[in-house]
């Protein structure tokens, strides 16, 4: 009986050795499958990458890089909107200037561009962020445009002309509009066509091509030349605006007045812009806030006196309000971002969300403005 029972305890303690060794190795596999490295899937893009074409960095190096890519973007698309602009207004020209019609429709081609070349991931988001924020925001204006349809619809632009009668400037008015939103439209989309062709030079199902690792490169370049440019060219400006007095002062005001633009936007976007789903909220405010301050500063610049001189006196405070105009105004406001929006939009969400912000803000010109203009009338700048 003894022996039976020293049996049965060895046979106990034998099955429980069993069950710790057991329970000890799935422990020790446990800790190894813990300890390998997890596989890395590719980052799924936000909704603000996928619905507004541009995305929010959140770590700290990636923010000063951004930060940095967007001031080198911000003066280069000041130079080309003030490149064009000025380049496109002569006598007898096809499109009457001055405007920004040229502006924004190479801002929107670029814009179309990047949107295609983002889905190869040839691009990092740094300097997609920077160029599509930065360079092709600053270069196109939709406070300008607002502000060309309340000339136009007024016939007190850079050159009046003499109307059949005064309703004549509704049809001037929905012609400024109507021509901008379809050209912007329709560089868009040109865009990123073109840029869809070169894409049968980068696809391939395992390995990058020959041509999209090149790009890959050229951007990479392009990368650390704007952000190693930026502080540099921004001293450069602020040291020229302050030794120069003559025409080119505004230029370099437009520059430095347009860099913080451009990081309001993008922050209002930042904000904003995910609030409510089909109104990207961000854009929205940037928009109409430009077009309220480019309102009080053309009127300023133009507003007349009772002697019959301009609000603006000196040749050099005319010089800062069109800098202000041209470059803060101008900054802060984009048409480009707001095609691309509009375009990913659904249809009547579109129409709902450009209808909106093109009666604000004229409303907004127009309240401002045109109350001014017809009580004491807009005379030409004296810069």
């Amino acid at each position: 009986m003894e022996r039976v029972d020293s049996n049965a305890s060895a046979v106990s303690r034998t099955s429980r050795i069993t069950r710790a060794a057991s329970l000890a190795s799935r422990t020790s596999l446990a800790t190894k499958v813990t300890r390998e490295p997890s596989i890395r899937h590719p980052r799924r893009a936000s909704r603000a990458e996928r619905v507004y074409g541009f995305s929010y960095l959140t770590d700290e190096n990636s923010k000063l890089l951004l930060y940095l890519g967007l001031t080198t973007s911000c003066i280069l698309g000041t130079y080309t909107r003030l490149g064009l602009s000025s380049l496109t207004n002569y006598q007898g020209s096809f499109v009457s200037g001055p405007t920004v019609l040229w502006p924004n429709l190479t801002a929107c081609i670029v814009m179309g561009m990047l949107q295609t070349l983002n889905k190869f991931a040839v691009i990092s988001p740094v300097l997609f962020t920077s160029l599509t924020v930065g360079y092709c925001g600053q270069v196109s204006s939709f406070s300008s445009m607002v502000l060309e349809m309340f000339e136009h619809a007024t016939n007190q632009g850079a050159k009046p002309t003499h109307f059949p009668n005064r309703a004549y400037g509704i049809m001037e008015m929905l012609s400024v509009m109507f021509v901008h939103l379809f050209v912007s439209f329709s560089g868009l989309i040109f865009g990123m066509h073109l840029t869809k062709e070169l894409g049968r030079f980068m696809e391939r199902e395992k390995e990058d091509t020959v041509f999209a690792i090149r790009l890959k490169k050229l951007f990479t370049y392009c990368q650390v030349v704007f952000c190693l440019a930026a502080v540099p060219l921004l001293a450069l400006h602020i040291v020229l605006a302050a030794v120069y007095g003559n025409f080119a002062r505004t230029w370099m005001l437009s520059v430095i007045f347009g860099i913080p633009g451009a990081f309001l936007r993008y922050f209002l976007s930042r904000w904003y812009n995910l609030k409510i789903k089909y109104f990207p909220l961000g854009t929205f405010l940037a928009n109409v806030f430009a077009c309220a301050l480019i309102a009080v500063f053309t009127l300023v610049q133009r507003g007349k006196l009772r002697d019959g001189t301009t609000i603006a006196k000196s040749v050099n405070t005319c010089r800062i309000v069109t800098a202000l105009v041209s470059g803060f105004c101008g900054a802060l406001s984009t048409i480009s971002t707001f095609i691309n929006e509009g375009y990913k939009l659904p249809f009547c969400k579109t129409l709902f969300y450009y209808t909106v912000s093109l009666f604000v803000s004229f409303c907004l010109i127009v309240v401002i403005l045109g109350s001014y203009s017809w009580t004491r009338g807009l005379a030409p700048p004296i810069c």
